[in-house]
């Protein structure tokens, strides 16, 4: 666990990025890929003035160790606390070397703060806990969900899911959410790659039947797609939601914890939604830069603010980098 002072009488801010998913080759000021996130990077840090950065996974893109490299000395370049969670990507697809070699470049770092937790919970599992005049106030868990999920069905039948939370994950998430609220903590917020399954109850949930997400235009404010009590969700859908095949039960602990009030993922860069479902919300970073695939006009980072009483507010902050960007 990592812990971080608020200021008496000032918010904590956060800014939240996401899929940055560079390869090596695409950092080459040829195809204009690194110019386009150096920009959007250095817009945001210079536009939010965070005190803490984060990062919901896909640093890079797999085995791709010029690019990690790059953009961890990106990241240290500002001297901004910053800690990043794994996505698909970073697990290097089942290459235990790899993986490896990437936390020993991170642990490098000297101001990362990425803590690799315990072994069976995965990789990265840790806390971020924002404390003001030394008294908790709000926790930042930094969940791992992996690359694939390999299990036995009852009837003896290997299946190997796609990401998500391990059951471990949530007795390990309830124990120390537990602790973190008897010691006084006031709000915890989960940041992960992949969604959870309760994404897809949300966007039902949020969404007038009938209307196709992946075609609502990119400007929050144009939207007319929400449902009665849902007006003040924003945002699109503009590929699948991403989550796992099968409930991990994670929403009902949430609800039954009682602290958590906020889940932040990537992983889907055409996505930038954010719904309130059941007292949480439900929300997707805004993709970071060109890395991979993007839409132009939804890039950038996401906002997380903490006010004094550990409530915590989102919101995207989008970056023009067309001044930046090859025609």
């Amino acid at each position: 666990m990592k812990v971080l002072q608020k200021k008496a009488e000032k918010d904590f801010v956060i800014l939240n990025l996401t899929d940055p998913q560079l390869d090596d080759v695409e950092w080459e000021d040829t195809y204009a890929h690194a110019p386009i996130l150096i920009h959007t990077v250095t817009e945001l840090i210079n536009t939010v003035k965070p005190d803490l950065i984060t990062v919901s996974g896909d640093l890079a893109c797999h085995g791709e160790f010029v690019s990690y490299r790059k953009f961890i000395d990106l990241m240290d370049s500002f001297e901004i606390p910053w800690a990043p969670v794994f996505g698909n990507h970073d697990h290097s697809f089942g290459n235990m070397d790899e993986t490896v070699a990437l936390v020993a470049l991170l642990k490098a770092s000297k101001y990362c703060l990425f803590e690799e937790g315990e072994r069976a919970l995965g990789i990265g599992n840790y806390i971020l806990r924002i404390e003001e005049n030394g008294k908790p106030l709000h926790a930042i868990y930094m969940m791992d969900t992996h690359e694939t999920w390999d299990w036995i069905e009852k009837d003896g039948t290997p299946r190997s899911e796609h990401q998500g939370i391990y059951p471990c994950q949530l007795e390990w998430y309830a124990q120390t959410v537990d602790q973190f609220k008897a010691e006084g903590g006031k709000e915890s917020t989960l940041i992960m790659h992949i969604p959870t399954y309760s994404y897809n109850d949300a966007v039902k949930a949020a969404v007038k039947e009938g209307t196709d997400m992946r075609s609502v235009p990119s400007d929050e404010k144009l939207q007319d797609c929400w449902n009665p009590g849902y007006e003040d969700s924003v945002g699109v859908c503009h590929e699948g939601i991403g989550t796992p095949d099968e409930d991990d039960g994670f929403l009902e602990l949430l609800l039954e914890k009682g602290n958590t009030k906020t889940i932040l993922v990537g992983h889907q860069h055409h996505n930038n939604l954010i719904t309130r479902y059941r007292g949480i919300t439900h929300a997707y970073s805004l993709k970071t830069g060109r890395g991979c695939d993007w839409e132009p006009d939804l890039s950038g980072g996401t906002v997380l603010t903490i006010d004094g009483n550990g409530t915590l507010t989102l919101k995207h902050h989008y970056v023009d980098a067309s001044s930046v960007m090859k025609k």
